[in-house]
C-alpha cells in the first residue's frame, strides 16, 4: 500500500507544490461528482438494477464468495455502502458515482503520463462532463470495473515507461478488476501488445525488457491474478459438482450448464467474430447519441496523435481495441460501453490542446469545455429534471413504513 500511495498520491502532491493544477483538478472532480449524483438521484431503475441491487443486500454477511452473476467485488462494495448509508436508490448507485469520479483522476494521470499536464486537465474535464458517463450512473458494475481496469493499465504503463519493468501492483488491480467484472480479463491482451510495441520501439532496452528479472515479474503477476481468482474458480467447480451448474460467466464462456439460463440465453452469448464485425459501429453510435462532440473531437485527435505521437496513440488503441472488439462480439448493452470512454476522451482532448497552443490563449480550452458541458446538460435535460417514481416510493417507505410491517401491493 505504501508503494501505491507513493505512485498515486505522490504524483498529486507534486502537482500541488508546482502550480494551480490541483485546484483545477479539485474543481473538475467536484463538478463531476455533482453531475453524477444529480443524475443518479433522478434516473429510473432498469431491470438489471432490480436484480443486482437486491442481490447486493447483505452480501457481506452471507459469507458467499460469489453469486450467479459473479462480480463479488462490486457486490461487496454495494453492500458496504448499504450498511453505511442505508438502502435507497441513490446509495445503491454510490459505487457507480464514486468510482466514476475516481476515474476522472485516473484519466488525468494516464493522459499526463502519455502527454502532458495540460492535455491531462482537458481530458479530466471532458470525462467529468461526459453525458454518456453521467447517463449510466446506475446499479451496474461498469463504472466500478472501469476504474480498476484503468488503474491496472496506468500502473502497467507507468512501470514500463519509467522503469522498463512489469508492474506487479498492476497485476493486483487486474485481478480486482476481473472480480469486479470478468470483461477486464481482456486487458491481458492489451498489456502484451503494449509491451511488444515498447520492445520494438526501444532497441537499446531490449536486454532489460527480456531480462530474468522481468520474466520473473511476469510469472509473479500471473500467480497473483490466479490467486485472486481462485475463490471464483473453486466456487464454480464445487457448484458444478454439487448441483451441475455454474455461474453465468462460466456458463457463457465455457459452454457449461447453459440450460439453467435459457430464459436469458440471448444476453449471455459467447464471443463471436462475426457478431463483432456486424456490430462494430454499434457502441460508437450509442456513445454519439450522448457525446457527439467528444466523439468528433476524438477522431480529429486520432489524426493529430498519429502525426505527432504515434507511440502514445498505439498505447491508447491497444487499450481500446481489444475490449471494444470483445464487447462488440458478446453483449451490446449500452452500459458496457462506459469502459471505452477514457481512451476516447483522452484522444478528444488533443485537438483542444492543439488549438489552445496554436493561438496561445488559455481561455480557448475553457470556453470549448464550457460549450461542450452546456450541450451535454441539454442532452441530459430529462435526466436532470425528471424524478424517479420508484426512488420516491423507496424514500416514502423508509420514512413512513416500519421495517416489521407487511406491505401488500396491488399491481392493477
Amino acid at each position: 500500500m505504501k508503494k501505491l500511495d507513493k505512485i498515486l498520491f505522490g504524483n498529486i502532491l507534486d502537482i500541488i507544490s508546482k502550480n494551480r493544477t490541483f485546484l483545477y483538478l479539485l474543481l473538475i472532480v467536484i463538478i463531476g461528482f455533482i453531475l453524477r449524483a444529480v443524475a443518479a438521484s433522478h434516473l429510473a431503475p432498469s431491470a438489471d438494477e432490480a436484480v443486482y441491487g437486491t442481490h447486493a443486500i447483505n452480501f457481506i454477511n452471507s459469507g458467499a464468495v460469489s453469486n450467479q452473476n459473479q462480480s463479488p467485488v462490486w457486490f461487496f462494495l454495494a453492500d458496504l455502502f448499504y450498511k453505511i448509508f442505508g438502502i435507497t436508490l441513490l446509495t445503491a448507485r454510490l459505487t457507480s458515482i464514486i468510482f466514476s469520479v475516481l476515474t476522472i483522476l485516473l484519466v488525468f494521470l494516464l493522459a499526463k503520463e502519455l502527454f502532458n499536464h495540460k492535455i491531462a486537465l482537458i481530458s479530466a474535464s471532458l470525462f467529468a462532463i461526459s453525458a454518456f458517463s453521467i447517463r449510466y450512473m446506475v446499479m451496474e458494475m461498469d463504472p466500478t470495473f472501469t476504474f480498476f481496469f484503468f488503474l491496472s493499465a496506468y500502473l502497467f504503463i507507468r512501470g514500463l515507461l519509467r522503469k522498463n519493468k512489469v508492474s506487479i501492483l498492476s497485476a493486483v488491480f487486474l485481478g480486482v478488476a476481473i472480480l469486479a467484472k470478468a470483461i477486464s480479463a481482456i486487458l491481458v491482451i492489451s498489456f502484451f501488445l503494449i509491451y511488444l510495441a515498447y520492445y520494438v520501439k526501444n532497441r537499446d532496452k531490449r536486454n532489460i525488457l527480456l531480462s530474468w528479472n522481468n520474466i520473473k515479474r511476469v510469472f509473479i503477476s500471473m500467480f497473483v491474478v490466479v490467486v485472486l481468482l481462485t475463490p471464483i474458480i473453486v466456487y464454480n467447480v464445487l457448484l458444478y459438482k454439487e448441483r451441475g451448474l455454474t455461474d453465468v460467466m462460466f456458463a457463457r464462456f465455457f459452454n457449461v450448464s447453459k440450460e439453467f439460463y435459457a430464459s436469458i440465453a440471448s444476453t449471455i452469448q459467447p464471443f463471436s467474430f462475426s457478431s463483432a464485425l456486424s456490430h462494430m459501429y454499434g457502441p460508437l453510435d450509442t456513445i454519439i447519441n450522448y457525446d457527439s462532440l467528444i466523439v468528433i473531437l476524438s477522431v480529429i485527435g486520432l489524426i493529430l496523435t498519429l502525426m505527432k505521437n504515434r507511440f502514445q496513440l498505439l498505447i491508447l488503441l491497444f487499450l481500446l481495441i481489444p475490449v471494444y472488439i470483445f464487447i462488440s462480439g458478446t453483449s451490446l448493452l449500452a452500459n458496457h460501453f462506459v469502459v471505452f470512454l477514457p481512451v476516447i476522451i483522452i484522444l478528444s482532448s488533443t485537438p483542444i490542446y492543439f488549438v489552445q497552443e496554436k493561438f496561445k490563449k488559455k481561455h480557448i480550452a475553457i470556453l470549448l469545455i464550457i460549450f461542450i458541458a452546456l450541450i451535454n446538460v441539454f442532452t441530459l435535460r430529462e435526466v436532470f429534471t425528471t424524478g424517479s417514481a420508484i426512488g420516491k416510493l423507496r424514500e416514502f417507505t423508509i420514512e413512513n413504513i416500519d421495517d416489521s410491517s407487511l406491505v401488500i401491493a396491488d399491481g392493477r
